[in-house]
């Protein structure tokens, strides 16, 4: 993920290169899974009591009911129900906490592509929460919010 060399450390003390290098790794994992719809990449890049909130529909769900959505998704993608044709994060942003040991991740993400064969494009702020969790980088919640036009 190109955009995270240009991270963005204020808060808290910033990491050894190592921790930035994993977390940049983590990130860049989580997106290729997501994008493939592959469950089980996903369930071990989440911690265990993970919260994913949808600012479109205000939905909340833990870990186990989004990854049935992943599930619905890897359907859909196998299927050709859907289609993704762009997938890209800009304007990243992370700010450090617990000496490194956490971070929140701020980014825009731009998504189009095709459901039933009816295009989509939807542009979404994004805000991560990843915490390390016995030596390895876990996404703990994630909240989206429509941008003004999508």
């Amino acid at each position: 993920m190109s955009a995270l060399l240009l991270l963005t450390c204020l808060l808290g003390t910033e990491p050894d290169s190592l921790h930035r290098l994993a977390l940049e790794r983590a990130l860049g994992a989580f997106r290729a899974a997501f994008l493939r719809a592959d469950e089980k990449a996903l369930d071990t890049l989440l911690a265990d009591h993970y919260i994913h909130t949808n600012g479109g529909t205000g939905s909340v769900q833990d870990k186990a009911r989004w990854l049935e959505y992943i599930r619905t998704r890897r359907a859909e993608l196998a299927s050709g129900r859907l289609r993704v044709d762009r997938y890209e994060s800009t304007d990243v942003m992370v700010r450090w906490h617990s000496d490194g040991e956490a971070a929140v991740v701020s980014s825009r993400v731009v998504s189009e592509g095709s459901r039933d064969g009816r295009p989509f494009a939807t542009r979404l702020q994004v805000t991560q929460v990843w915490v390390r969790s016995g030596g390895q980088w876990r996404r703990a919640a994630f909240h989206d919010s429509p941008l003004p036009g999508s």
